[in-house]
Order: structure tokens, then sequence, then C-alpha cells
């Protein structure tokens, strides 16, 4: 992998993770308008539901992340299917399980709270799903370095998400909302399937599902973590404060968001990179400008974003 493809990769990554991010902030604004803050913060409560489901494959999709790349790079191709295969299947009926979990505490607590937050946890069951098989979408494309195709899908997901939500949330409110989405994931993940082109098997192996949970475990757990730390003040704040107050916060932390991107985004194109050439030469030396020269970079520049 030449550095003018990665760097075309990364510049095709980091355009679309913007352009999307803005669309979702002018949606976010225009919501959080159209809603008022409480019914605004009643979503962004529910929301931490759906963000802790995104750990339900386990850490397969970590895993498949790292392994895709290196058996490609070593050309087991045979390999390469049977992983995807399998964490497809883990990812997909353990997050049907999550929302099969929701659905039945939802029927038992269904008179205890208003019926928007019980149609709200209605729908992030479905969300559960569906974000699940997106999540799992991106992963797959970004270890086969489809970078320009989940570029492509990344900016016309929050396309349609813009259009869809904001116009079915100015005649249906909350209950507009959480279809809006519902339709955008629904949209989106049969656009993606239909490019891949791929025909994707439920497969299951106890023994490759366990090897492939041990790789990805230390890494989900790092997500699991950090995903704690970034949303144990929505609760706090949702327990002390209630959802109106959560709303006005959500709307301000949207904005650190931007500033996270680029060296996450610049991580997603070179990890897969970085698999692949220790696939083919399985030599450490052979990945070392991988994470060097990146490590460089962001030490010089990102002062310089901070400032601004």
């Amino acid at each position: 992998m030449s550095n003018k493809k990665i760097l075309r990769d990364i510049s095709h990554m980091v355009t679309a993770t913007y352009l999307s991010k803005f669309l979702f902030l002018i949606r976010a604004f225009i919501v959080a308008r159209l809603l008022g803050p409480s019914l605004f913060g009643i979503w962004k409560a529910l929301q931490v539901i759906q963000i802790y489901s995104g750990h339900s494959h386990l850490g397969t999709l970590s895993a498949m992340n790292r392994e895709i790349p290196f058996f490609v790079g070593k050309g087991n191709k045979e390999k390469v299917g049977e992983i995807r295969d399998i964490v497809f299947g883990t990812s997909f009926f353990v997050s049907l399980f999550v929302a099969v979990v929701i659905l039945f505490v939802t029927f038992f607590i269904r008179d205890a709270y208003p019926k928007m937050v019980i149609f709200g946890l209605v729908a992030i069951s479905f969300l559960v799903v569906f974000y699940q098989v997106h999540l799992f979408f991106n992963v797959f494309m970004s270890s086969q370095k489809k970078f320009r195709l989940r570029s492509r899908a990344t900016f016309i997901y929050a396309l349609i998400d813009f259009v869809l939500v904001i116009s079915l949330v100015y005649f249906y409110q909350l209950y507009g909302f959480f279809l809006g989405m519902i339709l955008s994931y629904f949209l989106i993940l049969i656009y993606i399937k239909r490019q891949l082109n791929y025909n994707f098997v439920v497969k299951f192996d106890l023994k490759e599902n366990i090897r492939l949970i041990k790789i990805g475990a230390p890494i989900i757990m790092i997500g699991f973590l950090s995903g704690l730390l970034l949303t144990i003040d929505r609760m706090v704040i949702t327990f002390f404060l209630g959802t109106t107050f959560l709303g006005f916060y959500s709307l301000a932390l949207m904005m650190v968001e931007f500033i996270k991107q680029i060296p996450l985004t610049i991580a997603q194109v070179l990890s897969p990179n970085l698999y692949h050439r220790f696939g083919e030469k399985e030599n450490i030396k052979s990945i070392k400008q991988y994470v060097m020269k990146p490590m460089f970079l962001f030490a010089y520049t990102m002062p310089c974003f901070l400032l601004f």
C-alpha cells in the first residue's frame, strides 16, 4: 500500500466525517429547537442505551478489524470469509438478544413512565440491532480498506438522516425523530449491502468465536471504559437535574466531537494498513512507519487545533 493511497483514503475519510458531523450538528440544533430541551434531553438519556449496546459484539468486531487485514496480507481468503461470517452472526444475534431484553423490561415498566419514553425504549430496541449491523459494515469496509465506499456511505447516511429526521420531527415531534432514525439506518444498510455485493452467511464456530473474543476483549474494555467516562456525566445530569438540563448540556457537548474526529479518522485508515503489512511481512520493523509518523504528526499539530 503506497503512502499516496493512504493519504487519499485519509482525505476521503476526514472529508466525509466532517461533512457528516456538520450535518449532524445542524440537525441537532434544528431538532432541539423543534422539540425543546426537555424532549431533546429524553433522547439524549435514551441514547446512552444505544451507545452501550455498541459493545454487544463482545469484542469480535474489534478482533475482525485486526484479523481480516492480517489474513488478507497472508493471502488466506478462506479465513477472511470465515471470520466475516462468524462476526456478523455474533453481532446480529447478540444485539437481537439485547433488543428483546429492552422490550421485555419496557413491557413491565410501561405504566411507570410517560408514553413518549416507552415509545422511545421500543424504538431503541430496533435501533440497537440496526446500529450494530451498521457498525459491523463500517468495520468490515475498513478492514477490507474500502475507504472510498465507507466515506461515501458515511455522507449519504448523514444526508438521509438530516432530511428524514427533520421532516418527521416537524410533523410528529419525538415520535418522528425515532422513526426518522430507524428509516435512515434501514436505507443506508440496504445501500451498503448492495455496494459490497457480498453474500453474508451466519456462521457459528465456538472455538473461533472464543479466539476472536479473547483478541477483542482488551480492546472493547478500553472502549467501554472510554464510553463510561463520556456518558457518566449524562447519567448524573439526568438523575440530579432532569432531561431539560441534559438537553442544553448535550448541544454544547457536540462541539467537542469536532476536535476528536481527526485522530480517530486517521487511526481508522492506518490500523488496517498496519495489520495488512504485518500479515505480509510478519516483521515488527515493517510497521514502524504506521506508528511513529502519525504519533509525531499529532504531537506537533494537535496543539494548533486546540488553540483555535
